[in-house]
């Protein structure tokens, strides 16, 4: 369902191009100090737009891997952690293991009228 609803959107905004590169195909003159070049004005407009995605991106960049870093430091930290609390589970399942052999064991034991303890089988 998802992959359609991108795939007509895709096909939408390459139809919207191909319209406004067809409506916009006159020739338009650029001047940048002393160079000076006609182009199509879809294209111009296509590539101004190429070039402030390449500067948003390249202006994000630093951040975007100060995240990435951040982002991997955490995973690491949450493993250990997981891995930490794993361990503590045991050693209380263990604990209580002991905690229990040690009541049953006292139960075991009986008191006789001379006051020497025996184990009941």
């Amino acid at each position: 369902m998802k992959k359609t609803f991108y795939l007509i959107l895709i096909a939408m905004l390459i139809i919207l191009v191909v319209v406004f590169t067809l409506q916009n195909s006159d020739s338009v003159l650029i001047k940048f100090f002393y160079l000076e070049f006609s182009s199509s004005l879809s294209l111009i407009i296509f590539l101004t737009f190429v070039f402030g995605g390449l500067v948003a991106i390249i202006a994000l960049s630093p951040s975007m891997i100060k995240d990435s870093k951040l982002n991997k430091t955490m995973r690491k930290k949450i493993k250990q952690l997981e891995s930490q609390i794993e361990k503590y589970l045991e050693s209380e399942k263990k604990s209580k293991e002991k905690k229990q052999d040690l009541l049953e064991t006292g139960r075991d034991k009986a008191d006789d009228s001379s006051g020497n303890l025996y184990y009941k089988q």
